[in-house]
């Protein structure tokens, strides 16, 4: 799969005040399975939002209207999510699956990839990081252990 096989557009969501997410489509040029578009959420959730109860309540309205508009569209959301509840992430459409299974660092799970399409992807491969979250090397890091 190539990228410069599909258009991909940046969808005219409105966003939330304190919601960090950005919505697109991708679109295959000559598709040749059962979906026509692909449409994808990439989010971040500080970890001092708790639940994050606002990204939350954003992605479950707008991933309705979304599918809604893009009917049988495959759906990505995908991300850093650190303190969300993710059966509350899944909960958002019943179609949805983590394929992210086991901690990304240390014994959190901080990475999300839901999607409605879990047939079409193996348990991601999990390894250690290439460069390490260090303080000393700029901005400390947000992720927690």
């Amino acid at each position: 799969m190539s990228l410069k096989n599909y258009t991909i557009s940046k969808l005219n969501v409105h966003i939330p005040a304190l919601v960090e997410c950005v919505w697109g489509l991708l679109k295959p040029i000559n598709p040749s399975s059962s979906f026509s578009s692909f449409v994808c959420c990439c989010l971040y959730s500080p970890p001092d939002l708790h639940g994050n109860i606002a990204l939350i309540d954003h992605i479950s309205v707008t991933i309705q209207a979304l599918l809604n508009t893009h009917k049988n569209a495959g759906v990505f959301i995908c991300g850093d999510q650190n303190q969300i509840d993710v059966a509350s992430l899944l909960a958002t459409d019943p179609s949805l699956s983590q394929i992210v299974c086991r901690p990304t660092l240390g014994s959190n799970t901080l990475d999300v990839t839901c999607t409605n399409l879990p047939h079409l992807y193996k348990e991601p491969l999990i390894l250690p990081a290439l460069i390490p979250d260090n303080p000393s090397l700029g901005v400390p890091s947000d992720h927690f252990e």
